[in-house]
C-alpha cells in the first residue's frame, strides 16, 4: 500500500487488513519499489500522486518487473485525479476514484471487478 497522504492510507490499509491481506505501507514509489523487490507482493495498491514518482510510472516500472511465470502482483491505482485511461495504459489492472468503497477496493483486488471503478461517494473518517 503506497500512498503518501496519511488518512488515505491508513484507511485503505484497513480495509485490505480487514479482509485478510497482511499489509505494508510505504509513502514513496522507491520505498514500494523496495519492498516489492524484498517481499513479492501479490498485490500493490498505490496513489498516482506521491512525492518521488508519479504512481504511473509506478506502475509502468513494476509491470516491466513482473516475473513472467509467476505473474507478478496486482497492480490498482487509486487517486482524486480522472486517470483512469492513463492508469490503464501505465499498466494497472484496476483504477479506483478516491473516495474509494471498501467494496469497490475489495472487488479489484480479485480482478471480479471491472478495469475502472467509479467512485462511490463513501469517505474516509480519520
Amino acid at each position: 500500500m503506497c500512498d503518501a497522504a496519511p488518512d488515505s492510507a491508513r484507511f485503505l490499509a484497513s480495509v485490505l487488513a480487514g479482509a485478510g491481506f497482511e499489509v505494508i505501507t510505504c509513502t514513496t514509489a522507491a520505498a514500494c519499489e523496495a519492498a516489492v523487490a524484498a517481499r513479492h507482493p501479490d498485490l500493490v495498491v498505490a496513489s498516482i500522486l506521491l512525492p518521488d514518482l508519479d504512481g504511473l510510472a509506478l506502475a509502468r516500472r513494476l509491470r516491466l518487473r513482473r516475473n513472467v511465470a509467476e505473474g507478478g502482483p496486482r497492480i490498482i491505482l487509486v487517486s482524486t485525479l480522472h486517470a483512469r485511461q492513463r492508469a490503464l495504459e501505465a499498466g494497472a489492472d484496476a483504477f479506483l476514484l478516491k473516495p474509494v468503497a471498501p467494496a469497490d477496493l475489495l472487488a479489484a483486488t480479485t480482478g471480479r471487478s471491472p478495469p475502472v471503478v467509479a467512485a462511490t461517494g463513501f469517505e474516509a473518517s480519520p
